[in-house]
């Protein structure tokens, strides 16, 4: 009788370790908002650009050397930028086993302001701003808040202007100390963005900010106002002549009243046009 020797076949599986990337360049730390200004709420995320993964590794993050999110796949954590002139070191690490690859980013926090003013003419008696008028001059000035390496206030004609009209940049509008920009509207009834990213010399600190400017009727272009045309009437008779900013209407021994109307045309840009129509007792 033959014996027959039970084979014992044993598998031995080597656990499974989660890949490391394979360097901090496949890192990428995404901030939201991007551009963040002094003691600003910033969100960071982690991602994996290539090799490897979050999952199953331990992270940790840390802001200026101090711990402030720790745990296996904590992709994401978020934390507060400094006052104008400080730094704000950020730091993810990944770790594995006895491995370990770590991304830092410095951020300088810095921030700018856009004021528009307006080149236009205003109605008579008008109390408020002038406005943006449509084939009008619009003034946009930045006003940045950035520090100087002694962490005192940035010279603003120091720094670097890139201008953009819809992601467009005009030429010649933007470089170092062009705090300024100038342009016509020359799309009406429609809004105009207008963005400016301001950078540092050193590229270290970088601010974004942007502007709608919104034409409105019944302005106009203060470089044409002697160019501006008058269609004056009354009872829909023309009355007074084109260059007549103002008419006296005068009916002696009678009483009555009239229609008056005034059409102001501005024959440099179609676009600016006005009527107004009222009645006169007399």
């Amino acid at each position: 009788m033959k014996k027959i020797l039970p084979i014992l076949i044993i598998l031995l599986s080597t656990p499974a370790f989660a890949a490391l990337p394979p360097s901090a360049d496949a890192i990428q730390i995404i901030l939201s908002p991007e551009k963040p200004g002094p003691n600003t709420l910033v969100q960071a995320s982690l991602h994996i650009l290539s090799g490897g993964g979050a999952a199953g590794v331990e992270v940790e993050w840390l802001v200026n050397g101090v711990s402030v999110r720790k745990g296996e796949g904590e992709t994401s954590a978020s934390f507060r930028t400094g006052n104008l002139g400080s730094k704000t070191v950020l730091t993810v690490k990944l770790s594995e086993a006895e491995e370990m690859i770590e991304k830092t980013i410095n951020l300088s926090p810095a921030s700018v302001l856009l004021v528009a003013e307006s080149d236009g003419t205003a109605p008579p008696f008008y109390r408020g701003k002038t406005v943006f008028s449509y084939h009008g001059a619009t003034r946009i000035a930045a006003i940045p808040f950035f520090a100087n390496v002694s962490g005192a206030r940035a010279n603003p004609k120091t720094l670097k202007y890139t201008w953009r009209i819809a992601d467009r940049v005009p030429e010649g509008s933007s470089g170092i100390g062009r705090d300024v920009f100038n342009f016509y509207a020359k799309v009406p009834f429609r809004p105009t963005e207008i963005t400016v990213e301001v950078e540092s010399p050193d590229g270290s600190a970088v601010a974004e900010a942007r502007i709608r400017v919104a034409a409105q009727p019944f302005f106009f272009n203060k470089a044409d106002a002697l160019a501006l045309q008058y269609n004056w009437t009354l009872n829909n008779l023309k009355v007074g002549s084109q260059s007549d900013e103002s008419v006296v209407f005068r009916k002696e021994g009678a009483e009555g009243s009239a229609g008056v109307g005034v059409e102001v045309t501005n024959p440099k840009a179609m676009f600016q046009f006005g009527e107004a129509r009222t009645m006169i007792t007399f």
